[in-house]
This record gives structure tokens, C-alpha cells and sequence, in this order.
């Protein structure tokens, strides 16, 4: 009868101790899986991204003044020119109006030089028999030159109208010389192809591009409701995929005066100076694809809070204190948000438990 008795009295026993441990565990469980905001000081700032592309500061497109045929190129894209370096050599075509205006003023200047001179001669006689004045032989003189000088003129012409230059010194050739000092960046012609001279009404066969590598800039659009807060001088931070994300530093130089439609969405072109170190200039190359960062505005040392635990009913925002058993809403004033935290201006302190919770 008492094994009996102890038998119960222990069964009992173990039945409470499963129960209280149950219970302790329930309540260890809440603990632990009760998560609560961390209030804490920060800097927050607002940036805006943009995307665009690396380009030399300052890039010229080398035309030439005649037509023809590419017949020689001297320079290949990546090599460093200086002004006057010789680019290509062209094969002029000449144009049948002008081969036939040429060759109709030479004809005319011969006839002329003809007849003059034959009266030049008449001149100097009887100017050397006393015959007539000094006066009236200089000027039958004057007159021969200046025939002689038009039919130099008519054939140089016809020079030009064939070979493109009259002179083997003459800087205006068929050899297309560059204009500026700088690297080769594209040459979009090849031998043996066709170009066209740059004029009054066609801008011209480009020969090759060339380019500063000093100097170089970011190119980007802003969205037109960001351009009240872009302003010339505006620092920024340039992120360049090809160099592994390498950070560079950047100042606005250029906002464009007019908008342009990007998809229904009217946008600015910028432009911002970026500051290299000669290792820096060495690996930049035009072309890149990069990624501006500008920061709009920036407050520091503010309490703020992730904004995860921010909920929001009409015009007001809260946050849920306590605990998940016990929580009350409380209302909150907010300020500048990076997307992440947010800044507190007033409704909490430090010392707040703030829990996530669905809102009721």
C-alpha cells in the first residue's frame, strides 16, 4: 500500500516538473523570437544614382577639305598624334566641271598671254626707237606680267582640280593632317574607301577621332524633378564597372539649358570633371560605363530607426512599443530616410522597446 502511495506521489511530482518546464520553455521561446528596433544615432543621407559614360574631355573628328579615295592610312587607333601629324593620304577624283572649268581658263589665259605679249613686243621696240613714252612701255610691261601670272594661276588650278595641292609645299593637300594633339580613338575609314569633303552643305566623311587623354568626364541625364538640387560644382562619386567599382571624384562642370524626352520623361544632360592621378588616367579609357553618386541631402548624428518598424495610417506615422503580448502604437515624427533608416524628430527615445508587428 505505501510502494503504492510513493508510486503516485512521484508520478505526480514528474507531471508538475514537465509542465513548469514546458511553460519556462514557452516563455524562453517568446524571448528569444521577440525582436525589438535598435534607436540609435546615425548620418543619413538622401543620394541619387545615375548612369552614363566615360568620355575625353574633349574629342575632334578629323575631316578633310577634299573628296576622294582613302589611298594610304599612317596612324592606327591607340597611337598619341600631335597637330599636323599626317593622318592619311587621298587619291582625288576630280570633278568633271572642274577638270573642264580648268581647262577652259587655261585656255583662255594662253590666248590672252598671247596676245598681250605680241603687243608687249611691239612696245618695247618702239619704245626703243624713241617712238613712244617710258609711261606707256611700263604699263604694256605690267600688263604682260599680269598675263603671264593668270595663266600660272589657271594651270595651279588645274593642279588642284586633279591632285588636290598645286605645290608639294602647300599644307592644303590630299594628305589629311590632324588638328589637335591627342590619342587615336577611332578611325572609321579604310583604305580604298570613299570620302567626301567637308562643305557648306555636307559636313564632311569623318577620317579619325581624336581625343584629349588628359582630361576626362562623366556623361548622365537627371530626371527633371532632381534638377532643383543639381547644381554647377556639385561634388560627386564616380563608381566605373570595368575598374572593379573604383570610386572617383567628380565636380558638375555642364547642366544642360534644355530638357530632352527620354520615354515621356524630360531629362538633363550633365556633365562633371572627374580628378585623376596620373596612375588613374593611365587605366581610363573613353567609353566606360559608370555610375554617379550625388548626395542631395545629409543630416548627422540624428536618432533614427529602420524603417521597417515605421507604419503609417493617413498623414501619420507609428511605431509598436512594448511586446508582442502587451504593445501599444505610438505615434512619431519622421525626417530624412536613405531607404534603409529613417530619421527620428520626435515620439521616441533610446530607451523605447520597439517591436515589428502587423498593424490591427
Amino acid at each position: 500500500m505505501k510502494y503504492i502511495k510513493n508510486k503516485w506521489f512521484w508520478i505526480f511530482l514528474s507531471i508538475i516538473i514537465i509542465f513548469a518546464i514546458a511553460i519556462f520553455n514557452n516563455n524562453s521561446d517568446e524571448k528569444e523570437t521577440e525582436e525589438f528596433a535598435k534607436i540609435s544615432n546615425r548620418t543619413i543621407s538622401q543620394n541619387l544614382l545615375i548612369s552614363g559614360k566615360i568620355s575625353s574631355s574633349q574629342e575632334v573628328n578629323i575631316k578633310t577639305e577634299l573628296g576622294g579615295i582613302i589611298e594610304e592610312i599612317f596612324v592606327k587607333t591607340g597611337d598619341y598624334v600631335k597637330s599636323r601629324t599626317p593622318i592619311a593620304r587621298l587619291k582625288i577624283l576630280p570633278d568633271p566641271r572642274s577638270n573642264q572649268d580648268a581647262d577652259r581658263q587655261i585656255a583662255n589665259a594662253k590666248s590672252q598671254l598671247t596676245r598681250i605679249e605680241a603687243a608687249f613686243k611691239r612696245n618695247k621696240d618702239l619704245f626703243n626707237q624713241d617712238v613712244i613714252s617710258k609711261q606707256e612701255y611700263e604699263a604694256s610691261l605690267q600688263e604682260y606680267q599680269v598675263a603671264k601670272n593668270e595663266l600660272i594661276a589657271a594651270n595651279n588650278f588645274k593642279k588642284i582640280v586633279n591632285q588636290g595641292y598645286a605645290n608639294a609645299s602647300d599644307f592644303v593637300s590630299n594628305i589629311v593632317y590632324s588638328t589637335t594633339n591627342g590619342v587615336v580613338l577611332e578611325i572609321p575609314v579604310k583604305v580604298g574607301g570613299s570620302v567626301i569633303n567637308r562643305n557648306t552643305f555636307n559636313e564632311g566623311t569623318t577620317i579619325a577621332t581624336i581625343a584629349n587623354t588628359d582630361e576626362f568626364i562623366f556623361k548622365g541625364q537627371v530626371n527633371e524633378n532632381e534638377m532643383s538640387r543639381i547644381v554647377l560644382g556639385k561634388k560627386l562619386d564616380i563608381k566605373i564597372t570595368a575598374l572593379k567599382n573604383k570610386k572617383f571624384e567628380a565636380q558638375i562642370t555642364k547642366i544642360a539649358p534644355k530638357g530632352i524626352d527620354v520615354g515621356g520623361i524630360t531629362k538633363f544632360d550633365i556633365e562633371a570633371k572627374l580628378y585623376l592621378v596620373p596612375d588613374d588616367l593611365a587605366q581610363m579609357r573613353s567609353g566606360y560605363s559608370a555610375t554617379a553618386q550625388i548626395t542631395l541631402e545629409q543630416v548627422s548624428n540624428v536618432l533614427s530607426i529602420e524603417e521597417k518598424y515605421v507604419q503609417y495610417s493617413s498623414d501619420s506615422a507609428f511605431v509598436w512599443t512594448g511586446s508582442a503580448k502587451d504593445s501599444k502604437k505610438k505615434f512619431v515624427k519622421l525626417g530624412l530616410s536613405d531607404g534603409k533608416f529613417i530619421q527620428i524628430l520626435g515620439g521616441l527615445s533610446k530607451k523605447d522597446q520597439v517591436i515589428l508587428k502587423d498593424s490591427e
